[in-house]
């Protein structure tokens, strides 16, 4: 678990000085406006920037986010239909033997602040391998999950 949470920090670690170090203007490119004060001092458009509405309006936006809570469903239903006094729950943020609120709980809270995450990224016209990393990473950790309490437990 440690070993995810490392992995997603440093994907969002990347992400932070990419997006920052992408936006770099060159010496010799044409400028239509004063340059930048710095590398960090964001470059916002304004016809590039999406209405909320247009945001949450997005199908790119919604279906990997879709996913994401379906591969929660998944884990945490898995996990209440194979506990047993032989297997318990790996994540060592919960007891051995959580409740299915406990595991709702646990995946909901994170889920909801990426969507929200996600939502800021896409409203700032991110392209969409950017803002829906961290939705794919949390699908992928939670059908893992499931097919673990599937395939180890019986």
């Amino acid at each position: 678990m440690v070993a995810h949470r490392l992995a997603l920090f440093v994907y969002l670690f990347t992400l932070v000085v990419s997006v920052g170090a992408g936006a770099q203007s060159y010496p010799d490119a044409p400028h239509t406006k004063a340059k930048r004060e710095s590398m960090w001092t964001p470059e916002v458009h304004p016809e590039h920037v999406l209405s909320w509405s247009q945001t949450f309006s997005d199908k790119r936006f919604w279906v990997p986010h879709a996913v994401l809570a379906a591969s929660i469903a998944w884990d945490v239903e898995w996990t209440m239909a194979k506990q047993s006094q032989t297997c318990v729950e790996a994540n060592d943020t919960l007891p051995q033997r959580p409740s299915r609120s406990e595991l709702y709980r646990n995946a909901l809270l994170p889920a909801i602040a990426i969507t929200l995450l996600d939502g800021v990224m896409r409203k700032g016209n991110m392209p969409f391998f950017i803002y829906d990393g961290p939705a794919g990473y949390g699908t992928f950790v939670h059908i893992r999950g499931g097919a673990r309490w599937m395939t180890r437990c019986r």
